[in-house]
C-alpha cells in the first residue's frame, strides 16, 4: 500500500496548514515550558485512582464522603473518606463494559439517591444510584440535535446548558425530569452557577451572562458583559462571579447587582483554564497541565499559591479543606495544598527529537531542572536506556528555587530510528523518578513511500489493521471526539 500523490486544490491547502500547525507544535512543545510559574510548588500528590478503561475523566463533583467523576464509559463514584486512599464503590455504564464509549458525560450532579449526568450526544440520563450498575438508569432526555453540558440542581430545578441551543430548565418528578422552558439567547452555554433566582451561565464566546430564572416559565436577561477569553466555566460566591476564561485564565466580577456587573481583575494562567472552583477565598483552577490555586482575598488584585503540574489533562477540580480532587483524564487524582518541606523536581521539557543525525555526529540539547520546593534536590542518578544517547553530568545538587543545566548529547552509531528513556532519579519524595523521552534519526514518509502497518481504534473501539485493506484506497481522518 502507497501513498499516494493525488490530492486536490483544497486538500493541498489543508496540507500546507498541517505543516503550519505541525511546527507551530513543535515550538511549543519545546519552548512553551517557560510558560509554567516558578516556585511555589507547594501541592502534593497524594492519592489517584487510573482507569482501566477509556475514562476520559473531565468532571467531579463532591457529595459528601464521595466523589462523582464523569467521562467516557459512564459515572463512576469513588470514596474519599480518605483521601490518601480513594476507593472505587461503582460505576454507572449501561453498555456493561462491552463497549465503553457508548455512554460519555459532561457533567453530574446528586440529589439523594439521584443522580443527573449530561451528554453531548446521550442527553441528560437520570440514574438511581443505590446500586449502580448498567440497569440504574431510570429515564433518559433526548433532544436531537442538542448537545448538554454544564448542569446546576437547586430544590425545584434542574438547569442545563446547551450549547448553542441556549438553557434548559427542568421539573424534578420522581426518576424523571421534564423541560418546562429553554432559554435561547446563548452563544455557547458551558456551564452555569444558580443563585435566589438569579442564573450565572458561561457563555463562550458569549461572556458571562445573567439570567432572572425566578419564573422558569419567563427567563430574561439582567445583563451580559465581555469575558477576556471564551467562558468555559463559573463558579459564584458572596455576590463575586469567578469565571474560567480558557487561554485567557480566570475573570473576576462583582455581581452583587446582577444588572450592572464590575469587571475587578483577570488573572492570566500560564495554560489553559477549564474549571474553576472556590473556597475560602481561594480559586482552585485545572488548567489542562497544571493545578493551580489562587488567594482571591482581594478581587481586584488575585494572586498565586500554590501550583502542581498534571500528568495528562485536567479538566475539571472541586476543593474541600486543604484537599483538590481534579478529573485528570485518564486519572483521578487527589492533591493536598499546604506548605510542603520537601523538594521538588520539575523539568522544562520532557521530549525532544533529534530528527535525522548523521552517523557518527552529535547533536546536543540543553534540559533545565528546577527544584521547586524548599530543601535541597539531590538527583543522585541520570540514566539512560539508550546507548546512542549520553547525559552530563549524571548527579545535581539543586539549592531551594535553583535551576541546573544537563547536557543531552545524540551520537547514532547507524541509521536506524532509536530513542531513549532519560530518568532522573532524586530524593524528591512525590516524584523520585521524572522521565525525559528522546528520540534520534526518526524518518518521514514520502509521497511514493510504503506506509507502514499500524493498528488502531476507531471511535467505536473497534481495532483496524493496515494490512486487512490491501488493494484499497484507504483515507485516514485523525481527529478528536470532543
Amino acid at each position: 500500500m502507497r501513498i499516494i500523490n493525488q490530492v486536490s486544490k483544497m486538500s493541498e491547502t489543508l496540507l500546507e496548514l498541517a505543516r503550519k500547525t505541525l511546527v507551530i507544535s513543535l515550538y511549543f512543545i519545546l519552548f512553551h515550558s517557560s510558560a509554567f510559574p516558578q516556585g511555589l510548588d507547594n501541592i502534593d500528590p497524594v492519592g489517584r485512582f487510573k482507569a482501566t478503561w477509556f475514562a476520559e475523566m473531565v468532571d467531579v463533583e463532591l457529595v459528601g464522603e464521595k466523589a462523582w467523576v464523569a467521562g467516557v464509559g459512564g459515572l463512576t463514584v469513588f470514596g474519599i473518606s480518605d483521601p490518601l486512599n480513594p476507593v472505587l464503590l461503582g460505576r454507572y455504564n449501561p453498555s456493561s463494559d462491552q463497549n465503553p464509549l457508548d455512554e460519555r458525560f459532561y457533567h453530574s450532579v446528586i440529589s439523594g439517591n439521584i443522580a443527573y449526568a449530561s451528554g453531548r450526544i446521550d442527553g441528560i440520563s437520570v440514574i438511581n444510584t443505590t446500586n449502580l450498575d448498567f440497569r440504574s438508569r431510570k429515564s433518559v432526555h433526548k433532544e436531537e440535535g442538542v448537545s448538554y453540558e454544564g448542569l446546576y440542581l437547586d430544590e425545584n430545578y434542574l438547569y442545563a446548558c446547551r450549547h448553542q441551543n441556549g438553557l434548559e430548565i427542568f421539573d424534578l418528578v420522581g426518576d424523571s425530569i421534564f423541560s418546562k422552558s429553554v432559554y435561547e439567547n446563548l452563544s455557547n452555554a458551558w456551564a452555569v452557577v444558580v443563585e435566589e433566582g438569579i442564573a450565572y451561565v458561561a457563555d463562550g464566546g458569549g461572556g458571562l451572562k445573567i439570567l432572572n430564572v425566578s419564573d422558569p416559565n419567563n427567563v430574561s436577561e439582567y445583563s451580559a458583559i465581555a469575558t477576556t477569553g471564551s467562558a468555559r466555566d463559573v463558579d459564584v460566591v458572596n455576590g463575586i462571579a469567578y469565571v474560567a476564561v480558557g487561554s485567557q485564565g480566570l475573570d473576576i466580577f462583582d455581581v452583587s447587582e446582577p444588572s450592572n456587573p464590575i469587571f475587578l481583575s483577570n488573572y492570566q494562567s500560564p495554560f489553559f483554564t477549564a474549571g474553576v472552583s472556590v473556597d475560602d477565598n481561594k480559586a482552585y483552577l485545572a488548567e489542562w497541565d497544571i493545578v493551580e490555586v489562587i488567594d482571591v482575598s482581594n478581587g481586584e488584585a488575585p494572586f498565586l499559591l500554590g501550583w502542581e503540574e498534571m500528568t495528562v489533562r485536567g479538566m475539571s477540580i472541586a476543593a474541600r479543606d486543604s484537599f483538590l480532587y481534579v478529573a485528570n483524564w485518564l486519572n483521578f487524582d487527589i492533591l493536598r495544598f499546604g506548605n510542603t518541606q520537601e523538594p521538588d523536581i520539575f523539568l522544562t521539557k520532557t521530549f525532544f527529537d533529534f530528527g535525522s543525525t548523521p552517523v557518527g555526529s552529535s547533536f546536543d540539547v540543553i534540559i533545565r531542572v528546577l527544584n521547586t520546593g524548599p530543601m535541597m534536590l539531590l538527583v543522585n542518578s541520570i540514566t539512560s536506556t539508550g546507548d546512542d544517547f549520553t547525559v552530563d553530568p549524571k548527579f545535581l545538587k539543586i539549592e531551594q528555587g535553583g535551576v541546573a543545566e544537563v547536557k543531552l548529547t545524540f551520537t547514532p552509531v547507524d541509521s536506524l530510528r532509536t530513542q531513549s528513556v532519560i530518568s532522573f532519579w532524586s530524593n524528591d519524595p512525590d516524584e523520585p523518578r521524572r522521565t525525559f523521552l528522546a528520540k534520534g534519526n526518526t524518518k518521514s514518509l514520502k509521497i511514493g513511500d510504503t506506509a507502514p502497518d499500524f493498528t488502531l481504534l476507531d471511535i467505536n473501539g473497534i481495532p483496524h489493521t493496515l494490512s486487512d485493506y490491501a488493494g484499497k484506497v484507504i483515507v485516514l481522518s485523525f481527529f478528536a471526539s470532543w
